[in-house]
């Protein structure tokens, strides 16, 4: 446990102060070893504070970077295979594939039920869906996840214009605004670098893009 002193922003110095002390200590379960560590060596921590109105709670997170880490070349990163994964609205779809794309294997679906529940709730379950995915590169000899590396905001503004106002369209909205993809693609990376996993993000044109003008209809 550790006592934290917050630095008050500008416009609320006058009423604030210039800092803020904690009443409460402050204690973080997940890899304390090495907050500790790096709080007792004053190196470098992110911190940030939310608060949940469902549990009337404040959360801290911390939140820190290893330096830079030499990124190995892609032919190495494929040439054992890898997993794809597609992250949908209620579910990861992963294969094993080989360094030429082509599947090995039988594909996996990792449930990814995020509707409903509370934002606490939400982010364990996608810890847990990522979990899985990264179980299933170990016990598949992979050391690299291939994903697509979509612009949601893109597709958002594609479906009002091309599937107008009407029910299909709000449908087609409401189904891609549920797909946590900037928190799915933080974690992903986080997660998978903690397990000495590499990440690469797929450029749609080679999956969403092409798929759909050549093979979607045959």
């Amino acid at each position: 446990n550790g006592g934290m002193v917050l630095k008050v922003p500008a416009p609320l110095c006058e009423t604030l102060g210039d800092h803020l002390a904690l009443e409460v200590p402050v204690t973080f379960a997940h890899r304390r070893s090495e907050w500790e560590d790096r709080a007792a060596n004053n190196r470098c921590i992110r911190y940030d504070i939310s608060y949940d109105p469902v549990k009337e709670r404040w959360y801290v997170d911390a939140s820190w970077s290893y330096g830079d880490t030499p990124v190995p070349r892609l032919e190495t990163l494929i040439s054992t295979g890898l997993v794809g994964v597609d992250l949908n609205a209620d579910h990861l779809a992963a294969c094993r594939l080989d360094a030429s794309g082509n599947p090995v294997g039988a594909p996996i679906s990792i449930p990814l039920e995020l509707a409903g529940r509370s934002a606490g709730s939400r982010d364990g379950q996608l810890r847990a869906s990522i979990t899985a995915l990264l179980d299933f590169a170990r016990d598949t000899g992979c050391q690299t996840i291939a994903v697509e590396d979509l612009n949601f905001q893109r597709a958002r503004d594609t479906g009002r214009e091309t599937m107008g106002r009407g029910a299909r369209g709000k449908r087609f909205r409401r189904t891609v605004s549920s797909i946590p993809t900037g928190r799915f693609r933080d974690r992903l990376v986080s997660m998978a670098a903690n397990r000495g996993l590499c990440v690469i993000a797929v450029d749609p044109a080679y999956t969403s893009r092409w798929g759909s003008q050549h093979w979607q209809k045959p």
